[in-house]
């Protein structure tokens, strides 16, 4: 695994790699990706490159190292999560509604007990197509083992409704 700051710049550059995950035996920070299973990147294709999947397939991807361009194969795999507890809650401690891609995100209340922690948050965009506001509330649930690492993480929301919002109909 790794992070890189493409969603705010338009280019995807390696800014940190999970150690032992298998990024790192190929990626090094600073790499910027040119592409990813042939997609190129750029602002508008973010949402489209291919890394997610099953375990054990190849991503292939061209990167820029040190000014050289040079074709690479990540092979997927399982990655244990390294963030702490402390630092979840000091990252949505920090967060300011107007760096996230939302046009209006609020992070409206946070709380926890032992080793779980809830979080409510409510997302607010306008749809390309029909123009309208589309408003999404959710409730996610992180739990944390005995190192403070998360472990477990589930998201409950108004998907449903806010595809109705976008005049969208769910039928069998």
């Amino acid at each position: 695994g790794f992070t890189h700051d493409g969603y705010e710049t338009g280019e995807m550059v390696v800014q940190t790699i999970v150690p032992d995950s298998p990024a790192s035996a190929v990626l090094q920070v600073g790499d910027k990706f040119i592409s990813v299973r042939g997609v190129e990147v750029g602002s508008d294709t973010m949402d489209r490159l291919d890394f997610r999947g099953k375990a054990g397939e190849a991503v292939e991807a061209v990167i820029v190292r040190e000014g050289e361009s040079m074709e690479i194969s990540v092979v997927r795999g399982t990655i244990a999560s390294t963030i702490t507890k402390a630092d979840m809650l000091e990252w949505m401690r920090e967060q300011n509604a107007e760096d996230w891609a939302d046009e209006n995100y609020t992070a409206h209340e946070v709380v926890g007990s032992g080793d779980v922690i809830y979080a409510w948050t409510q997302a607010v965009n306008t749809d390309e197509t029909s123009g309208a506001s589309v408003d999404v509330h959710t409730v996610s649930r992180f739990q944390f083992n005995t190192d403070g690492q998360v472990v477990a993480l589930a998201n409950i929301n108004e998907s449903r409704f806010a595809l109705e919002q976008m005049g969208y109909t769910i039928t069998r």
